[in-house]
């Protein structure tokens, strides 16, 4: 009777600490933080078995939600399980792939929130069909120290073909170049939010795309998770401050966008206003004939809808330029508006006897926001001023994408220029050499450009240049 029971265990695989068994798709463990035990799926990879090629192998990759879910969790008042696993004691003298290691039925694993898990079965079934001989089961033992002689069976080989395709070459020396969060390197979050967080990074030119790349996560400057192997989890992001997420193969970088995303979280706020040209050059000053940008930033809106419009000051009290408008915030936080005058309102501004007209923005929500009063702290001033406030070259006839650098001989670039105030909507532009003196009455001569063109009804010209291909 005893012997049969003892069978029967090694049979069952639930040899808990005892076995060196091998772990596959299916397997059952345990959490004691979560409310039912849980069927392991294994996501880690898709190409290597055991079981007699019937059962992915389960690896230290595998270690979410994606893998495991243990029901409810106590450690966080039994929410949803968001398992992140780090395993210990798995087989570390098998490698699959570039660095996940096998789990055995001695493997645990610890979770973030504190369970501890544990495997109960290994998902394997016992096979029935011997080897040819016990000879052959001794020689495969031999060399796997994973399999037992009960676990052998035999397997159909098929003889590897030889390529004629070289082998790619992999560059040795792989890092990180880029890291984003949502599509973007900054992120503000609300505090009890939701939101769905998508991060992603690319690795330098001609590196392996299987490299493994771990992710560091701190708060307000202080290591909260260190060496993850998946990007970290929305549910990390609870506590109000600035996270920083991390992406690397060896070190952690610190170049900003390319070694790290940041997240704030924060209650809904409103938290600054500057006022900016159509180049993006920040001004005091607005006019007639010209067009300036409110850029507002927020934290921890989300998708709370947020209004603007804007006023001046009179004897009569507030003159509204413009109803409320929705601001399209973000996901950074940042929100711009635009802010120009017609004839008629300019007419009204000159008849107030003030010596400063200031104009302000005004900011409304339906929900709770704090301190939208603010924005009437940055207004910005009336001028009759003329001005050319600004110019800036860009590589396209859009002016999306500003020129940083160098441009080469030959290449079309295109100048947007800003003015305020001006009667005439005819301008010219002259560009000089940086080495190029002019003196009284003399003629210039040698690397000049000279461009000219009207202005539209906000002041702006886009002027187009062709550089000189000799």
């Amino acid at each position: 009777m005893d012997r049969n029971s003892q069978e029967k265990k090694d049979r069952n695989r639930e040899l808990i600490g005892e076995s060196f068994e091998i772990i596959g798709n299916q397997a059952l463990c345990t959490c004691t933080n979560g409310s039912k035990p849980a069927s392991l799926s294994v996501v880690s990879q898709q190409k290597y078995y055991c079981n007699g090629a019937a059962k992915l192998i389960a690896t230290n990759g595998d270690k979410d939600t994606r893998s495991l879910n243990f029901g409810n969790c106590k450690a966080r008042n039994n929410s949803p399980c968001m398992a992140v696993i780090q395993w210990n004691q798995f087989y570390d003298k098998i490698l699959i792939g570039k660095s996940l290691c096998p789990l055995t039925m001695k493997s645990e694993g610890t979770c973030v929130c504190g369970g501890k898990i544990t495997f109960k079965t290994s998902g394997q079934q016992v096979m029935i069909t011997p080897p040819l001989s016990m000879r052959e089961a001794g020689t495969v033992v031999y060399s796997n120290p994973l399999f037992k002689k009960e676990d052998i069976k035999t397997v159909q080989k098929k003889e590897q073909k030889k390529s004629d395709t070289p082998l790619t070459q992999y560059s040795k020396n792989t890092f990180v170049n880029s890291v984003r969060v949502n599509g973007t390197v900054n992120v503000s979050l609300k505090v009890h939010g939701n939101e769905k967080l998508l991060f992603v990074h690319t690795l330098t030119r001609d590196a392996d795309p299987s490299t493994p790349v771990k992710w560091d996560v701190t708060h307000n400057g202080k290591d909260i998770l260190v060496g993850l192997l998946e990007p970290p989890l929305r549910s990390f992001f609870t506590e109000e401050g600035e996270y920083k997420v991390f992406a690397y193969v060896q070190n952690r970088g610190s170049k900003r966008g390319g070694g790290y995303v940041t997240l704030t979280v924060s209650e809904p706020k409103f938290v600054s206003l500057e006022w900016k040209d159509a180049n993006e050059k920040k001004t005091r000053y607005m006019g007639r004939r010209h067009v300036v940008y409110a850029h507002t930033k927020f934290e921890g809106t989300g998708d709370i809808p947020v209004e603007a419009r804007f006023y001046y000051k009179s004897l009569n009290g507030k003159q509204y330029l413009t109803n409320f408008a929705p601001l399209r915030i973000e996901q950074d936080g940042m929100a711009k508006i635009e802010l120009s005058l017609t004839s008629s309102q300019v007419e009204e501004i000159k008849k107030v006897p003030i010596e400063k007209t200031l104009i302000y923005m005004e900011l409304i929500s339906k929900e709770w926001v704090k301190d939208l009063k603010l924005s009437k702290k940055t207004p910005i001033e009336y001028t009759d001023k003329e001005d050319i406030t600004s110019i800036a070259f860009y590589r396209d006839k859009d002016c999306k994408e500003a020129i940083k650098g160098f441009v080469e001989s030959g290449q079309t670039i295109y100048a947007r220029v800003t003015t305020r105030g001006l009667d005439d909507s005819y301008i010219t532009l002259l560009v000089c050499r940086h080495d190029m003196e002019k003196e009284e009455g003399a003629n210039l001569y040698g690397g000049v450009y000279l461009v000219s063109g009207d202005t539209n009804s906000h002041g702006i010209a886009i002027l187009e240049i062709k550089t000189d291909t000799t």
